[in-house]
């Protein structure tokens, strides 16, 4: 037994010297090796840029009209919208310019004969500069 045991001593032994003797230390890349290697990953991907670029600016550009056309008819949408919005206010305020006339014309203060048509339009159109002024964001009628 003891034999054995010194017989595994001996091959490790031995192994040790041989893994020592043998061993190759890691090489340390060079800084010529390391720079050819960025150069050339660099140029690699410099040319795939190159080759591709004129389909990703062609896809963008295609992105943007449509984007754009998109846009112009939602703006075309929001015109229509806001003609009808001030369409809708004057009808609103000629309606109020009229109720006032009338009101005016049925006033027992005032006379109804006395009250002349350029009176009527002179007080319509105070109501409807009352209301623009009141309301400067719409346009007048």
């Amino acid at each position: 037994m003891d034999i054995i045991i010194g017989l595994i001593i001996v091959a490790l032994l031995g192994l040790g010297v041989y893994v020592v003797t043998h061993h190759k230390a890691p090489k340390t890349p060079a800084g010529a090796d390391l720079a050819n290697s960025v150069a050339a990953a660099s140029s690699e991907a410099w040319e795939a840029v190159k080759r591709d670029l004129p389909e990703i600016v062609s896809a963008e550009l295609a992105q943007a009209k449509a984007d754009l056309a998109s846009a112009k008819e939602y703006a075309a949408g929001l015109e229509a919208k806001l003609a009808a919005t001030i369409a809708k206010h004057n009808a609103d305020k000629a309606a109020v310019a009229a109720r006032v006339a009338a009101a005016v014309a049925a006033s027992p203060e005032l006379p109804g004969a006395s009250l002349a048509p350029a009176v009527e339009a002179a007080d319509a159109a105070r109501v409807v500069a009352f209301a623009d002024q009141i309301n400067p964001a719409q346009p007048a009628s």
